[in-house]
């Protein structure tokens, strides 16, 4: 198996489980979680190119992620105006 398609494989796989799901189906998480290896199988017989294109987007995309989570507050935490104002009320 050609080094791109694994590494292709392997970075749609950390940007999958990086990404978070709006939905809570078990049924829709697996088949997400299995959306990689189909990626392999797709990719294996595609030319180098197409997976290098595929790649480097993958990588841009999980570089926005951890920007994304890092730069966002949590979902269960009040925006910063809703803090100001719990917090003068205390």
């Amino acid at each position: 198996v050609p080094v791109l398609v694994i590494l292709m494989t392997v970075i749609s796989y950390l940007l999958q489980r990086m990404t978070p799901m709006a939905t809570v189906d078990p049924s829709q998480q697996r088949m997400m979680a299995l959306m990689p290896l189909m990626y392999l199988f797709f990719f294996y017989k595609l030319a180098s190119g197409m997976t290098l294109y595929w790649l480097v987007s993958s990588s841009v995309q999980a570089l926005q992620q951890v920007y994304i989570n890092r730069r966002m507050p949590p979902a269960n935490a009040p925006p910063p105006v809703a803090r100001k104002a719990i917090q003068s009320k205390g």
